[in-house]
């Protein structure tokens, strides 16, 4: 079952068992789209990241080392350029 949580001050969570790399980025432009229309902010931008397996269960990485993962690669997002998008998005890479 997916769950979504608060880690940060204007940061959250969503752990989506079960979903792959494309599922992951579908998810983001997902929850950006309702962000954005709930927030009408100027120069609105989101940024996400993501670690993603092949098949949870039989991973060998904690679900708790995963988010940490999802987090490193969110924060080098916000870094980065977002070319013109509303959502900057990065897989974790390491």
């Amino acid at each position: 079952s997916d769950a979504i949580g608060m880690i940060g001050p204007f940061e959250f969570a969503v752990v989506a068992q079960g979903t792959d790399a494309a599922g992951a980025v579908l998810l983001a432009e997902r929850l950006t789209r309702a962000v954005s229309s709930a927030f009408v902010a100027p120069n609105f931008r989101m940024a996400a990241g993501y670690d993603a397996v092949q098949n949870y269960h039989d991973a060998p990485i904690e679900p708790g080392d995963m988010l940490m993962r999802a987090s490193m690669a969110m924060r080098l997002s916000r870094g980065e350029s977002a070319t013109g998008n509303v959502l900057n998005i990065r897989k974790f890479e390491g």
